[in-house]
This record gives structure tokens, C-alpha cells and sequence, in this order.
């Protein structure tokens, strides 16, 4: 495909994804403190969100599992970990519920 575009336009393609440095320089410009990235990989997802100060979350459905994770050897490690993709979501409902209720209590205030 790469070829392809070069071929027809005649100007070299500038290839964006993951672990790019152009595509963590534009999400650096939003601020990173807000972010999470989330994979599941250790080596591609996890470093990208590091690399420019995100918090990580890795999900344990995909390529890593959670004995890879603890393995003494893997020095990747990511702020929060889960099961599946759904238990995100269970999570971020719960906290809204939280935020809702007790918003003086909540670490996600707007304050």
C-alpha cells in the first residue's frame, strides 16, 4: 500500500501508528494528565501511553495474560489492569455513580 501511494504521488507517505512519535506529539499537545491508554499489549500499548506520562490500563483479553504480566522478568508495568473490555465500563459506570451521589467525595470533581 505504502508503495502504492509513493508510486502515484511521488512523495514519500508519512506512516502514523502506534508506538509513533508523531501521533503521541499530537496527543501531547491535548496534555496527557487526563489520558489512558489502553492495550493489550505490554510492549506496543502500554509503552506508547508511558512514553508521554498517560496512565495505562491493560486489558488481559488480548495478547498479554495476566501470568506474562507478572512474570519477574516483564519490567513493563501498567498503572491498572483488567480482566475484559466490558469491567472498564462497569467501572466508569460505577464512578459516575459515585461522582453523582457524593461529588464532594470524588476524586473526578471539577474543582
Amino acid at each position: 500500500m505504502v508503495a502504492a501511494i509513493f508510486g502515484s504521488t511521488q512523495k514519500e507517505p508519512l506512516l502514523v501508528g502506534k508506538p509513533s512519535t508523531f501521533m503521541m506529539e499530537s496527543l501531547k499537545q491535548s496534555g496527557t494528565s487526563k489520558m489512558c491508554m489502553v492495550g493489550d499489549r505490554l510492549d506496543s500499548d502500554i509503552m506508547f501511553g508511558q512514553n508521554p506520562g498517560c496512565k495505562t490500563l491493560l486489558v488481559l483479553s488480548g495478547v498479554t495474560n495476566k501470568s506474562t504480566l507478572q512474570d519477574p522478568s516483564n519490567d513493563i508495568q501498567p498503572d491498572y489492569y483488567t480482566s475484559k473490555v466490558p469491567d472498564i465500563l462497569s467501572s466508569l459506570n460505577q464512578s459516575l455513580v459515585q461522582i453523582a451521589i457524593l461529588p464532594e467525595y470524588s476524586s473526578c470533581s471539577n474543582k
